[in-house]
């Protein structure tokens, strides 16, 4: 069974594309202009990326923002956990 999980991500499609190639620079898969394709050895995730209107905190200050949809399938919960770790620890953006 497949487990989704939907992350709200303050940053454009090129950012995601950008900081996805340090996350995964040898990926095995495919890619879409609004998906990748994960292979693993017993499984794979999808993920999908939807631009949402940028958020405007003030005039000066506007934020970009997309949901970025995981699919993963067919990896256990051990290795879900280690995939979203390092997702969530490659995509982190500094702030304050």
């Amino acid at each position: 069974m497949a487990t989704k999980i939907v992350k709200l991500m303050s940053m454009s499609r090129n950012e995601f594309i950008h900081s996805f190639k340090k996350f995964a620079p040898d990926y095995r898969g495919s890619m879409t202009a609004t998906s990748f394709k994960l292979e693993a050895d017993k499984g794979s995730v999808t993920i999908e990326i939807e631009v949402l209107p940028d958020r405007a905190i003030t005039s000066l200050f506007i934020l970009p923002q997309s949901n970025i949809t995981l699919t993963m399938d067919g990896l256990s919960e051990d290795e879900q956990q280690h995939f979203l770790e390092r997702f969530d620890i490659s995509f982190q953006r500094g702030g304050g």
